[in-house]
């Protein structure tokens, strides 16, 4: 275990710029979480990444040798609550940042607070939908290029029609929207959605839903929707027998979710996520240094690395990058600009380019498609990077 921490640490220190060593007082970076409430399978997870992360930065030198501490609210998955703590943090502590929300919903109604004047709002949900240049970024594949690969793994195999089901929420939503807009596309040509169905995220039965779907002549059912919801429309799936491929998106790619759905699997449930999902199938030796680090750290301090903490791992390193750089008396536009102009930045979930991909820095081409091998109790890899499927799968 030393050697794996010193491995880290000496990692970091590369990818992350020099670190003269002269102590001070901890630097405060403020961190806005979904620790409880709907969005807390998703919260949890980044704040076990954030807890695995500091000690990790300050045994790398922390800020040009100052150490770091990330201080953590709790913001109920409650947009509400989520602009009130965040008012406080700029009130109190007036931060050059702020790290956070979990969820989309608190996402969009942080965004517009900040537009103007920051800090910056590095939010932690890749459905989220920040405000063209502004003081607003976000983490992760945009739900809506998932969405893109996903749909094109299914065409490059030959399935061209499927049947959509989404929750009436923001996450939903933004489903119905990606899915359009992926269809749009020229390569997408052909392919058709026979069926459109909507649930409420607190139904308990979408028995109707389910049985008009079955009633199609799909290929394969996107899911729209994270966290408990899902729950509801596996159980429709088990109960009417529908034997399609199911698909949904990252935030359910989660080892404590799957536990809790064991007993009403789908036959083939397929994921719409990120590189650090399946790590094998990356063949860019810095991606897979960056993610060694990451699953490393994660493991040391018993976290078993499944598809959602990279989304706070990869935007704190790119913060932390960035004071590097200024130091800690860096302000808003310094470290705006920072990231809306950086390129190369190799993270857990890829190698960054904000200019090409503005607002999240990353594109379809660090999306990868993974199934759940109900034997193994993980996900294997069913494409390549971008969609392309693999033999089999």
């Amino acid at each position: 275990m030393k050697r794996s921490v010193a491995l880290l640490c000496s990692l970091l220190a590369v990818a992350l710029g020099p670190v003269p060593s002269t102590a001070a007082d901890p630097y405060p970076i403020y961190v806005v979480e979904a620790l409880t409430g709907a969005a807390s399978f998703a919260g949890r997870a980044q704040g076990a990444a954030i807890d695995a992360l500091e000690p990790v930065i300050n045994r790398s030198g922390g800020i040009n040798g100052r150490p770091i501490k990330f201080i953590v609210k709790d913001d109920e998955s409650n947009p509400q609550v989520a602009l009130q703590l965040i008012n406080q943090i700029i009130s109190t502590g007036n931060p050059p940042f702020i790290l956070g929300p979990s969820d989309v919903a608190s996402c969009n109604a942080a965004f517009p607070l900040v537009a103007k004047a920051g800090p910056v709002l590095y939010c932690l949900s890749g459905a989220a939908t920040p405000i063209p240049n502004s003081f607003g970024f976000t983490a992760d594949v945009a739900s809506s290029d998932l969405v893109i690969a996903g749909i094109r793994y299914f065409r490059l195999k030959g399935q061209t029609r499927l049947a959509l089901i989404t929750t009436n929420d923001a996450t939903g939503q933004l489903y119905d929207r990606a899915v359009d807009a992926a269809l749009a596309l020229p390569e997408n040509k052909g392919v058709q959605v026979l069926d459109r169905e909507h649930y409420s995220g607190n139904d308990f039965n979408v028995n109707a839903q389910i049985a008009r779907i079955k009633a199609t002549d799909a290929q394969y059912v996107i899911l729209g929707s994270a966290g408990t919801s899902t729950g509801a429309a596996l159980h429709a799936i088990r109960d009417l027998g529908l034997q399609l491929p199911i698909a949904t998106g990252n935030g359910n790619a989660s080892y404590t979710q799957m536990a809790q759905y064991e007993s009403f699997l789908p036959p083939k449930w397929y994921f719409f996520s990120f590189l650090c999902l399946l790590p094998d199938e990356v063949a860019d030796k810095q991606i897979r240094a960056a993610l060694q680090t990451y699953a490393t750290a994660l493991r040391a301090d018993g976290v078993r690395p499944d598809g959602l903490q990279s989304s706070s791992w990869d935007p704190a390193l790119i913060m932390i990058s960035a004071l590097r750089k200024f130091g800690t008396n860096a302000q808003p536009v310094q470290l705006r600009d920072y990231v809306a102009n950086l390129r190369g930045f190799v993270g857990a979930n890829g190698r960054y380019d904000f200019p090409k991909t503005p607002l999240r820095g990353l594109d379809d081409g660090q999306a990868i498609i993974g199934l759940w091998d109900d034997e193994r109790h993980t996900w294997v890899a069913a494409s390549k990077p971008g969609g392309a499927p693999l033999p089999g799968r």
